[in-house]
């Protein structure tokens, strides 16, 4: 699978390290680490703020298009900087590291029966000996399991949004 290419935090015209409740909740919990939290400029909102300078009158238009520059750019990067903080949150979330004896015994186990299963329905058509409904059905119920796992976890890890309630509740212990 090849990678997606890079794009800016500022090309998303909705994203979720712009959400309010989770920034509050991720500066409380990152405290002087916390990057300035100013609105976001978006395309649109620059545009139409341009239209407005068009208006005015030259002496004002040249330092009022110079700020509106700079108040773009110093919100392009803090959006970036958010956005690596939603990142991290993120895998955090996705990746507990407190992981229980329970855990551990529970995720081998649900591997060992997977690995199995993709052996045996391999194996059905190599060996005719193996050929048996009561070997193929549990191995294919395991198989979809594994598949829809899989596929979930896929999701989960690429879909951003995914996280967004998981971090809020996340940042909401950490942070009382």
């Amino acid at each position: 699978m090849a990678k997606k290419p890079f794009r800016a935090a500022s090309t998303f015209s909705v994203a979720p390290w712009r959400d309010d409740r989770w920034r509050a909740l991720a500066k409380q919990r990152l405290g002087e680490k916390a990057p300035e939290d100013l609105p976001f400029v978006s395309l649109e909102v620059m545009s139409l703020r341009l239209k407005m300078i068009e208006g005015m009158p030259a002496e004002i238009k040249v330092p009022a298009l110079g700020q509106l520059h700079q108040e773009k750019a110093k919100s392009d990067l803090l959006d970036e900087y958010w956005r690596g903080w939603y990142e991290h949150f993120h895998q955090i979330v996705l990746e507990p590291r407190e992981r229980t004896f329970e855990w551990h015994v529970r995720n081998g186990l649900n591997l060992n029966l997977q690995t199995a299963s993709l052996y045996i329905l391999i194996s059905t058509f190599l060996v005719p000996s193996v050929r048996h409904w009561w070997l193929v059905a549990p191995s294919c119920i395991w198989t979809l399991l594994l598949l829809a796992e899989s596929f979930y976890a896929y999701l989960h890890f690429t879909d951003r949004w995914q996280t967004l309630s998981e971090q809020l509740r996340y940042l909401a212990e950490g942070s009382a």
